[in-house]
């Protein structure tokens, strides 16, 4: 399984990565390489304001390669929430 770590300053942050349209929920995180649609990640949140840490389990849905994202940023990809088994 892939880790993906992502480190924003409170929940209020975080919320506005959130997709809605995404079945049981998802976000749009940046990614240092691209990864396959179906590949199940661990997404590490760093809530650096509540120093807290939330451990997701997801699956990439979407991704925006990098040659389509602007040159001076990370390339994104949209994740599904999975359920807790």
């Amino acid at each position: 399984m892939e880790k993906i770590s992502v480190t924003v300053k409170d929940m209020k942050e975080f919320e506005k990565s959130k997709v809605p349209f995404i079945k049981n929920g998802g976000l749009f995180v940046p990614a240092e390489k691209e990864l396959a649609i179906g590949t199940e990640v661990k997404l590490e949140v760093n809530l650096t304001a509540e120093k807290k840490q939330l451990s997701l389990s997801c699956k990439v849905v979407w991704v925006t390669p990098q040659e389509s994202a602007d040159k001076d940023s990370n390339m994104l990809l949209g994740i599904q929430l999975l359920a807790k088994k």
